[in-house]
C-alpha cells in the first residue's frame, strides 16, 4: 500500500480472474495508468525484486510478480 495526499492506496494486485497467481511470498503489482513505472521505481529504492513481467486483461496491461525485499 502507498500512502498518496488522497490517503492509502493499494498497489497490490489479484490476477486469480485471469488464471494466475504469485508464488509463495510474492505479489502482483500493476503497473498501468497512474502507476505506469511504479514498479521500477520500487526495485529503484530497493523495495521489490521483479521477477516477471505479465501482460493481463483485455487491455494488454502490464503486471509484475515482485518477491517483497521488506
Amino acid at each position: 500500500m502507498l500512502e498518496t495526499d488522497e490517503g492509502p492506496e493499494y498497489i497490490s494486485v489479484n490476477l486469480k480472474s485471469c488464471g494466475i497467481t504469485p508464488e509463495l511470498g510474492n505479489v502482483f503489482i500493476k503497473d498501468w495508468s497512474e502507476h505506469a513505472g511504479l514498479t521500477a521505481r520500487l526495485e529503484q529504492a530497493g523495495l521489490v525484486q521483479p521477477l516477471h513481467e505479465l501482460t493481463v486483461g483485455s487491455f494488454g496491461s502490464t503486471a509484475y510478480e515482485v518477491e517483497v525485499m521488506l
